[in-house]
C-alpha cells in the first residue's frame, strides 16, 4: 500500500510534543500505513501508546545527544556559539545515540550513495540541491528546509570556513513511519533516519573560456582563471525498527533519564 502523510483519524497523542532544550533543531515527519477507516476504543489507544513510546524515545535520545554537544563546547571540540557547527555533530551524535545506546532499535542499513560533485563556485549550491533531490521520493515537507542548510554551508565555503581539512558537515532529520498490521491486529513503528555528509575542497583552475563578449566558438589561447569546489556528497538512510515491547520493559529508566537531562539542560 502507497505511503500517505495524514492526520490519523484517532485522539491526538497526550505526549504529542517531543521535548527539546531551547534552539535545538529537530526535524521529522510522520508517515501512516495501511490505517483502518475507523478506529475503535482498543486500537485508538494502542495507537496512542505506541506513538507516546516513540516520542518518548526521541526526547531521551536528542537530549542525550544535546547534553553531549553542550560538553563539547565546553572542551572547545565544537565552537561556542557556532549554531552550524553544532546542529552538525548533533547530527553524528544522533546517528550514534539510535546506534549504540538503543537496544530497543533494530537497524538495517541501506547502502550509502556517495559521489564527488565538481563543479563552480558560483554553482555548486544549485548542483548539490539537484543531487540530493533526486535521493529522496516523494519529496518529504522537511525537504524544503535543506535550501536554508545548503545556503548556511554555501557561506561557510566561501568565508574559507568549510574546507579540506575541516571534518564533514553533516545535516539529518526523521521519518516515523506506523503502519497497521493487519494479521496481528497490532500498530508499529519504523524509524527512517536520512543523513547527508559534505565535504569541500575548494581550488582554482585555469580553463578554456570565451570572454562575455565573445560569441560562438572559444578562440584558440583564451584562458581564464575559475574559483572552483569539489563537494564529496555521502547520504545514507538507516532504519530502525521500533520492539515497543522491549522499550515498554525500559520506559520508567527512560522516563528518568530524560528527567535528569532536561533539569541539566534547562
Amino acid at each position: 500500500m502507497a505511503e500517505t502523510a495524514k492526520t490519523p483519524k484517532t485522539p491526538a497523542c497526550p505526549a504529542s510534543e517531543i521535548i527539546v532544550s531551547p534552539g535545538t533543531d529537530f526535524v521529522r515527519r510522520e508517515v501512516h500505513i495501511n490505517f483502518p477507516d475507523t478506529f475503535t476504543d482498543e486500537t485508538s489507544a494502542q495507537f496512542v501508546a505506541l506513538q507516546e513510546n516513540v516520542f518518548l524515545l526521541y526526547s531521551w535520545a536528542i537530549n542525550a545527544a544535546t547534553d553531549l554537544v553542550k560538553r563539547k563546547i565546553k572542551e572547545g571540540s565544537v565552537p561556542e556559539g557556532d549554531k552550524f557547527a553544532e546542529s552538525s555533530y548533533r547530527a553524528k551524535v544522533m546517528s550514534s545515540v539510535f546506534q549504540n545506546r538503543s537496544p530497543w532499535l533494530i537497524l538495517d542499513n541501506t547502502p550509502d550513495v556517495s559521489e564527488a560533485i565538481e563543479t563552480k563556485v558560483s554553482e555548486f549550491k544549485a548542483e548539490l540541491l539537484l543531487r540530493l533531490g533526486r535521493q529522496v521520493r516523494p519529496t518529504p515537507p522537511e525537504w524544503a528546509k535543506l535550501p536554508e542548510f545548503i545556503e548556511g554551508y554555501g557561506q561557510r565555503v566561501l568565508a574559507g570556513v568549510e574546507t579540506s581539512e575541516t571534518p564533514p558537515t553533516q545535516y539529518w532529520f526523521l521519518v516515523t513511519v506506523f503502519r497497521y498490521d493487519e494479521m496481528v491486529r497490532e500498530f508499529k513503528a519504523t524509524l527512517r533516519m536520512y543523513e547527508i555528509m559534505l565535504g569541500t575542497t575548494r581550488e582554482k583552475a585555469v580553463v578554456a573560456e570565451a570572454p562575455a563578449s565573445t560569441k560562438g566558438p572559444i578562440r584558440k589561447g583564451t584562458r581564464a582563471t575559475v574559483d572552483m569546489v569539489t563537494v564529496n556528497l555521502l547520504f545514507h538512510l538507516s532504519e530502525y525498527e521500533f520492539n515497543n515491547e522491549l522499550f515498554e520493559a525500559s520506559k520508567i529508566a527512560v522516563e528518568t533519564a530524560l528527567a535528569r537531562l532536561v533539569a541539566k539542560n534547562s
